[in-house]
């Protein structure tokens, strides 16, 4: 049975998890988006955090219209997320409700 609330859309970007292990230690994770909805997407690795870890997601994206309007055709999207899903593809979080769109660096 599929829980999913929103439609998922297949989207490839670079991203990154920065996992929140205690208040003082981070592990930054490296990854491959797969597939991207309005309340979470999906990550293709095989070094997936446990279910429950939380962190911040970073999604970096091209758009041809950041290009026009600024000059720079890359930006990226910061969020919280939480990890609700490990299979053995990858791991599925679900967004914080608040983002952040910052430029890519």
């Amino acid at each position: 049975m599929d829980r999913r609330r929103s439609e998922r859309f297949p989207m490839q970007a670079t991203a990154s998890l920065l996992v929140r292990n205690t208040e003082a230690e981070r592990t930054f994770v490296p990854l491959a988006l797969h597939d991207v909805s309005p309340s979470g997407a999906f990550f293709s690795t095989h070094n997936t955090p446990p279910v429950g870890a939380e962190g911040e997601v970073r999604i970096v994206m091209r758009c041809s219209a950041m290009q026009y309007l600024r000059g720079e055709s890359r930006f990226a999207v910061r969020m919280g997320a939480r990890v609700v899903r490990c299979t053995e593809e990858g791991f599925g979080v679900r967004f914080d409700p608040h983002y952040q769109a910052i430029e890519a660096a």
